[in-house]
């Protein structure tokens, strides 16, 4: 069996050969492969189809506006990550609350924002579509921040 926990550790690995050497000394049992023709390869998500195994994993920008609203720099990210071909875009946190917002250009969805989020949905799938010809499977990771809100920029712990 290998390792079961291990103390944190920063690393930067400057090659395939030393993350396999980590690998090693770790004791884990981890296949690579230098051939990434898997990632262009269509794959069923369950009642989804993606067309390549590309994901933009939801990194948040902070950059709405003072409501929530996903603003211009948001929507262009967003179609930046479309027309780059990404099969699955996986919208960053979304506060389903003010009060849930980890800072205050934190994107949050309610009944004034739906409209924007809209829009950008529209607008990323246009993006892809002009690209690609086909549009992205994409989703939204709703949060709440809990003991880490900062919905005005100051700690407001719930």
């Amino acid at each position: 069996m290998g390792a079961t926990t291990v103390d944190h550790q920063r690393f930067s690995y400057r090659s395939l050969a030393a993350l396999r050497a980590d690998v090693t000394r770790l004791g884990l049992d981890i296949p690579f492969s230098e051939d990434l023709g898997i990632l262009g390869r269509p794959l069923a998500l369950g009642e989804r189809h993606l067309a390549n195994r590309f994901v933009v994993h939801p990194m948040e920008g902070f950059d709405s506006d003072a409501h929530g609203s996903p603003g211009e720099l948001s929507r262009r990210r967003y179609r930046r990550y479309a027309e780059g071909g990404s099969a699955l875009i996986w919208f960053e946190a979304t506060a389903v609350l003010w009060e849930a917002r980890s800072n205050p250009g934190q994107f949050w969805l309610h009944e004034g924002s739906v409209d924007a989020f809209a829009r950008l949905v529209d607008e990323t799938r246009r993006a892809a579509r002009a690209v690609w010809g086909r549009e992205p499977v994409m989703v939204v990771q709703l949060t709440h921040s809990g003991r880490y809100s900062k919905p005005a920029g100051l700690p407001r712990p719930l």
